[in-house]
């Protein structure tokens, strides 16, 4: 597994991080630390981070602030390119969801 995750505070400044599990987890950026644990979570949710969310759920109009991450690479045959914000309350999960992947 290999992941790129960028997150973007809203007020342009951004943060960097990169994580590969393989053989040894590694890390960078606000990844750095826990690399093994960030590296299970992601795996925990690969589903997430694989799939795009529902065109037909249902969303509380609740804005949760201007943050956005864009999460991309591979867990294990499957691409990620995964867009997460807090601008409704299905956002909002997902983004509380990913947890310290998105630092």
């Amino acid at each position: 597994m290999k992941l790129r995750v960028v997150v973007f505070d809203g007020r342009g400044a951004s943060a960097t991080a990169t994580l590969r599990c393989a053989e040894q987890a590694t890390a960078t950026g606000f990844l750095r630390r826990a690399a093994e644990r960030h590296c299970r979570r992601a795996r925990k949710l690969a589903r997430l981070l694989t799939a795009p969310p529902s065109p037909n759920q249902v969303c509380p109009q609740i804005y949760g602030g201007p943050q956005t991450a864009h999460v991309t690479g591979r867990i294990r045959r499957s691409r990620v390119d995964r867009r997460f914000a807090r601008t409704d309350g299905c956002e909002i999960a997902d983004w509380d969801r990913m947890g310290s992947l998105l630092g």
